[in-house]
């Protein structure tokens, strides 16, 4: 009786063992508890700025939109082809290099940025070694940050606080030329034809209303 007492308790003991083991078999295991404290270390992923500023063509102490002042390369065709990308944002223009004719019958080399036929900028390469280009924007896609444009008037060179206009005989970038002390690396030129004011070797002041309609003829950084 004792051994058949005993092997009833056996029995007993493994199905409640097998029971226990088996305990939800078939249905999907309870969901791992939320720990606020692992979900807070997981980074967010970067917000994307859809209205991103697209590029420009400002005229800066920096060089003009994406054409950096200080040239990359040695020679010209390295010189030509880091212009070329950096214009890679405006695939309406293109840059070559080109030789223009200038005083005493001589030839200089600068870069040649046409938007179709038209000439828009002149770079032209460093006067000396480390220095930078000199632009001259001819055309309104470029601006100051004063929003200021070749072929403005140059009326609209009175919201420069400290404008200062000069009529100079045999000056290279023209008769008319207007700076600023504030920005000194950019030159205004102003159309000069017909003009009957004084010019003088130094440089003969001029009013600004004595010039506010004559058009700014292209802007020289």
């Amino acid at each position: 009786m004792k051994r058949v007492l005993f092997a009833l308790m056996v029995v007993v003991a493994c199905k409640s063992k097998d029971k226990a083991t088996n305990t939800g078999s078939g249905s999907a295991p309870p969901p791992p508890a939320f720990d606020a404290a692992v979900a807070m270390t997981v980074d967010a992923a970067p917000a994307i700025d859809a209205a991103a500023a697209p590029p420009d063509l400002t005229i800066t102490a920096d060089g003009v939109g994406p054409i950096a002042a200080k040239p990359k390369g040695a020679s010209d065709d390295e010189m030509r082809e880091s212009i070329a990308a950096a214009l890679k944002p405006f695939p309406d223009l293109a840059v070559q290099f080109d030789v223009m004719e200038t005083e005493g019958e001589t030839e200089e080399g600068y870069f040649s940025v046409k938007k179709g036929d038209k000439e828009v900028l002149q770079i032209m390469r460093p006067a000396q070694e480390n220095g930078d280009y000199e632009f001259h924007a001819m055309d309104p896609m470029f601006s100051t940050k004063d929003g200021i444009k070749p072929t403005d008037k140059a009326s609209t060179l009175s919201k420069i606080a400290d404008i200062k206009c000069v009529g100079m005989k045999d000056n290279k970038l023209g008769a008319i030329t207007c700076t600023s002390a504030a920005n000194p690396k950019l030159t205004f030129v102003i159309n000069a034809e017909n003009y009957k004011g004084k010019l003088t070797k130094k440089g003969d002041p001029i009013a600004i209303d004595k010039i506010a309609d004559r058009a700014i003829f292209e802007i020289v950084r």
